[in-house]
């Protein structure tokens, strides 16, 4: 734990030096991955030279902007993309960001860069490091996102369906109705028998799980909250596994939230460091109460 301690703070204060400059660069890097990946839902519609211009474009602003723009600007160009094979699809996701940038993201701007953040740890195969983490850094508020990432990412491949029903070259402004009509009984089917909506309630159920282990005055309640979160994904997927038509994996759900865990477990470990053996309580009171607290230094190494 010492050389952890050490390494967390060397880290942090390596960081520190030029804070200003790693933040331009982890930026960048997030916008290049991020509009690099939404030029795939072009389906082939536009040349390689253009994408390339416009993720590079994207990356660079997203060095400048705030979360809410970096948010809104993807949900721009992800239809933009849409729009060069199927309008009517375009449209549709168009209404879907609409709503989540409404109802979520210009109120909560930071907490719904969970909604990427996800995304990506689904494409490497970990999304649930996100639900353990948001356990401990964000709470309740993580859940929109969260669950918003989860029908994305199960849902992205109907968008190649749709995009067959009502091709760019078929649109005329008087077929839009017959087209939303057959899209709408196309997801009306396929997104009701993905069982998306159970993963999303597992993800939803350790986050709130999560936070209140945080929110208890126990020892320990942070690693409690990690293994916590950990369970119930696990234990959550497999039931989704067994019960409903989900696709997910038995095994790498386990090893996922496992290493997931163990990551989140270092980040706490060099952000938030206690020492729980000297731990005191502390009791005092005023004229109306009693007040009974619990004092945990930091360690300091």
């Amino acid at each position: 734990m010492g050389m952890l301690i050490k390494f967390g703070r060397s880290l942090t204060a390596f960081y520190k030096k030029a804070e200003v400059q790693f933040n331009i660069v982890f930026k960048l890097m997030a916008g290049l991955f991020v509009f690099g990946r939404l030029s795939v839902l072009a389906m082939g519609s536009d040349s390689t030279s253009k994408t390339l211009v416009i993720t590079l474009c994207c990356a660079v602003l997203t060095t400048l902007v705030s979360p809410s723009i970096f948010m809104l600007l993807g949900a721009l160009i992800a239809c933009l993309y849409l729009s060069m094979a199927s309008i009517e699809t375009a449209l549709v996701v168009f209404i879907f960001f609409f709503l989540i940038f409404v109802f979520y993201v210009r109120i909560f701007p930071k907490e719904s860069l969970v909604i990427p953040a996800m995304l990506t740890a689904y494409f490497f195969k970990i999304p649930y490091i996100v639900p353990v983490f948001a356990a401990l850094y964000i709470g309740p508020r993580a859940i929109v996102p969260v669950s918003a990432a989860v029908f994305i990412w199960s849902n992205t491949y109907l968008l190649k369906g749709m995009a067959e029903i009502a091709p760019k070259a078929d649109f005329t402004p008087i077929g839009i109705m017959d087209s939303a009509i057959n899209i709408y009984g196309y997801l009306q089917t396929a997104i009701n028998g993905n069982g998306w909506v159970f993963v999303a309630i597992v993800f939803c159920v350790a986050i709130i799980a999560g936070w209140a282990m945080t929110n208890v005055f126990i020892s320990y309640e942070r690693e409690l909250a990690i293994a916590v979160s950990g369970a119930i994904i696990i234990v959550g997927l497999l039931i989704v596994a067994v019960v409903t038509d989900a696709q997910v994996s038995i095994i790498g759900s386990i090893l996922g939230t496992i290493i997931s865990s163990a990551i989140v477990y270092v980040i706490q470990s060099m952000d938030f460091i206690l020492d729980y053996g000297t731990a005191q309580r502390v009791k005092f009171q005023d004229d109306n109460y009693y007040y009974y607290v619990k004092v945990v230094p930091k360690i300091n190494e």
